[in-house]
């Protein structure tokens, strides 16, 4: 059983690449998280460093339930072309309005990775950290940074709500993608 430690995570070093051959066996383990996080009114975010198998658990996750799967970087792309247009267009769609409001559970990867880390890249994950949990949607995401830098980036505020919210699961052990090159 799992306890939320909000930000002493519980550790897992998982055999990323025998995992792979076994996606069910990952799968799986996701949806006995999955029910002991949601039991406990958490979902799980994956934490660690680069080629742990953050991103891996995240798809993984996506396919045991029903899901949106959103790259951060490429999320923050369309949410600075969405605030640069002026079209008729501009207003049907806001991308942070459409996460905030998303049922579903939203699975954000590489939360932390603004190459520019400015306020409206900040305010946008706040924003939709925000009023996801008003109105108790799920949410799920992958970060290379550690708590206290998730904590130094994002507020104080910010990282306690996502403490309310979330599950952390430290993901351990070198870069696997540089192991079987």
């Amino acid at each position: 059983m799992i306890t939320n430690n909000k930000f002493h995570p519980v550790s897992y070093k998982l055999p990323i690449d025998a995992l792979v051959a076994h996606r069910n066996r990952l799968t799986s383990w996701l949806n006995n998280e999955i029910d002991e996080c949601q039991g406990m009114g958490f979902e799980p975010a994956f934490f660690g460093p680069v080629g742990s198998g953050k991103t891996f658990a995240l798809l993984a996750l996506r396919d045991a339930r029903p899901s949106e799967y959103v790259d951060w970087q490429e999320f923050l792309a369309d949410v600075r072309i969405h605030y640069g247009m002026q079209t008729e267009d501009a207003q049907y769609f806001d991308p942070i309005r459409w996460a905030s409001a998303y049922a579903g559970a939203l699975l954000i990867d590489d939360v932390g990775s603004e190459r520019d880390p400015n306020g409206h890249d900040i305010a946008a994950f706040d924003r939709i950290v925000r009023a996801r949990a008003a109105i108790g949607s799920p949410l799920s995401f992958t970060t290379n940074l550690s708590i206290d830098e998730l904590q130094a980036r994002y507020g104080v505020a910010l990282t306690s709500r996502l403490g309310r919210m979330c599950h952390f699961i430290e993901m351990t052990g070198g870069d696997r993608r540089q192991e079987r090159a």
